[in-house]
């Protein structure tokens, strides 16, 4: 038995290790140095690994990398579902056993082209890493939580070359980096098994990652420091920090409401060009609600200043089935209380907004009655 737990330790415990480092990787641990050098080990043991144990390993790897970073949904559904503890829990779980699909498969083609291709293990892991992030966040309506570049959200320097690439371009250079730490430990295992193997591929891909992590940092500290240029406008934040349980409860909407035209009439001394109100501010349906409505076109017309702010729209079917349809939306209203802009959420938030999977885990309907599901936006801005 004991033979067998350490063999088993063995094979799997790099890949359990790195995803067990990821976790300090993100809030509220904050560790995002970790990110560097986390997938290393992990990288360097599915080097040899067959089909099945590479993927197993990535599974493994996973399970506590999406679970350590996404168990706090648990609140949503337990606290706002209604829905007990454990179960709660179970469904966060087993959304992780899904996730870990992801890079269970990373494993899988990452050991068979490290095996099969000459080229270095910083260009194969981040090329197949970000393309399954990348399609992560869009396959079965997507979920983008937990990508690897946002672990790096307080290394300010890094991450300003994201307005270029987007996240997966941080996510692309971290894997590249750990990637390298991998090539360094695996070099003697590929020319063992290929005579022939070009060393000098994996000496252009490290002086080329260098230059590339010198360009970043030279990108980072430039546009940290660039002096803003164009018009200056004020604008006026309001944070209600109304607690979610109350934000649509009935008993609370005049005091919900009342409390962003309190706030927003005493930002209004200093002038702004626009106000801001958060996601959902508005504690009612916009043009449905009448009532409130005209309250808040007139509150806005009395201010004389642009409002955006988040609301809940009401929509009709297009197959004329009658059944209401409701979406997350952004409004942007003149100072003139005339709507300008609006726009319906596009990607939502699982749990938050929409159930994951919900054709294919159809039993979920059930358990999260309690949490509403709102239709994607069709229109980009």
């Amino acid at each position: 038995m004991r033979n067998f737990i350490a063999k088993k330790l063995y094979i799997y415990g790099p890949s359990i290790l790195s995803g067990a480092l990821l976790i300090f990787c993100f809030p509220t641990f904050n560790l995002f140095f970790l990110a560097w050098i986390a997938l290393a080990p992990f990288l360097i043991s599915i080097v040899d690994k067959k089909p099945s144990e590479a993927f197993r390993s990535g599974f493994y790897l996973g399970i506590p990398y999406f679970f350590g970073t996404l168990y706090w949904i648990y609140h949503s559904i337990n606290h706002y579902g209604n829905i007990p503890l454990i179960p709660s829990l179970a469904l966060v779980f087993l959304l992780s056993l899904y996730l870990s699909l992801y890079t269970g498969l990373f494993a899988v083609l990452f050991s068979w082209k490290i095996g099969t291709t000459r080229l270095p293990a910083l260009l194969i892991a981040p090329v197949v890493w970000v393309t399954l992030e990348f399609l992560r966040s869009y396959a079965l309506t997507g979920f983008p939580w937990s990508s690897l570049g946002y672990s790096q959200h307080m290394f300010l320097p890094v991450i300003q070359f994201a307005d270029i690439t987007g996240i997966y371009g941080v996510s692309f250079l971290i894997v590249a980096v750990n990637g390298a730490i991998a090539d360094f430990f695996i070099i003697k295992k590929r020319l063992r098994a290929m005579p022939l193997f070009p060393l000098s591929q994996t000496v252009i891909g490290i002086a080329l990652l260098s230059v590339s992590i010198l360009a970043v940092f030279f990108y980072g500290f430039w546009r940290l420091n660039e002096t803003p240029s164009g018009k200056h406008v004020r604008v006026s934040v309001i944070q209600g920090n109304i607690e979610q349980d109350r934000k649509w409860d009935l008993a609370y909407q005049r005091e919900v409401f009342d409390t962003y035209k309190n706030l927003t009439q005493a930002a209004a001394v200093l002038s702004p060009s626009l106000v801001v109100w958060p996601e959902s501010a508005a504690p009612f349906y916009f043009n449905s609600d009448r009532a409130f409505t005209q309250e808040l076109i007139s509150f806005q017309q009395a201010l004389n200043t642009s409002l955006l702010f988040g609301s809940v729209l009401i929509k009709e079917p297009a197959d004329g089935s009658g059944k209401n349809l409701l979406t997350n939306s952004a409004l942007l209203l003149a100072p003139d209380g005339k709507p300008s802009l609006i726009y319906d959420k596009i990607h939502l938030v699982p749990f938050g907004e929409y159930v994951p999977l919900r054709r294919v885990l159809f039993f979920l309907d059930k358990l999260v009655a309690g949490i509403g599901d709102y239709i994607p936006g069709e229109h980009q801005i």
